[in-house]
């Protein structure tokens, strides 16, 4: 737990320690006493404002790089940086301003099993964003990126839909391009897996698992 309000880093000490099989390593509000720590926990639960100082982009990669999982638990939940954070790695973002104990928990069993969250007050604000970052997907793209990055494959996606896997396909292709054209790379299903959590289309459970195809 990485927080410098110490009522706060109780709160999720206190929501973590409540989750059978899970235990809190350590509880800090110094990135650097994190750094130290060995092994790196499988988990990091972290603010992204420390003592007035945004935790950089570089800081966060650090943590990753380590080989933890990283949850931001932060009132620091603007767009433009939930979307930065994905692109890194981070696999979920609960503000702080609409996180309650329950969703945290949901969200560290959804992150430990290797999922991403994010909570449907965010997702909503992503949904609604129209920066030139987040590209416009017609009402059937939508669709078919919900169902594909969810999980499910190609041939279950055009079943869903009702239409061929070929058009399937057509349909997330279309979304891969406009993706390109805003400058953001999803080439791969786990990056278009990112997108579609950090765009607010996938949120919560429905964004716990990754696809293989």
């Amino acid at each position: 737990m990485v927080d410098d309000h110490v009522l706060v880093r109780d709160g999720l000490v206190a929501a973590a320690r409540s989750m059978p099989g899970v235990s809190v390593v350590t509880e800090t509000d110094s990135l650097a006493e994190l750094a130290a720590m060995e092994p790196a926990a499988d988990l990091v639960l972290l603010d992204m404002d420390l003592h007035g100082d945004e935790v950089s982009p570089q800081q966060v990669a650090d943590i990753l790089n380590r080989g933890s999982r990283v949850l931001i638990v932060s009132a620091v939940a603007s767009p433009s940086t939930v979307r930065q954070m994905m692109a890194l790695g981070v696999a979920g973002y609960v503000p702080k301003r609409d996180g309650t104990a329950g969703a945290l928990r949901q969200a560290i069993t959804e992150v430990l099993g290797g999922g991403y969250w994010t909570t449907p007050a965010l997702a909503a604000v992503l949904s609604s964003d129209t920066s030139p970052e987040r590209p416009e997907l017609s009402e059937r793209e939508r669709l078919a990126l919900t169902l594909y990055a969810s999980g499910l494959k190609l041939t279950s996606v055009a079943r869903r839909m009702e239409i061929s896997s070929h058009t399937a396909k057509k349909y997330i292709d279309r979304v891969r391009a406009k993706y390109a054209e805003a400058g953001r790379n999803v080439g791969d299903k786990t990056s278009l897996y990112r997108a579609a959590v950090a765009d607010g289309f996938l949120t919560g459970p429905d964004a716990a698992r990754e696809g293989n195809d």
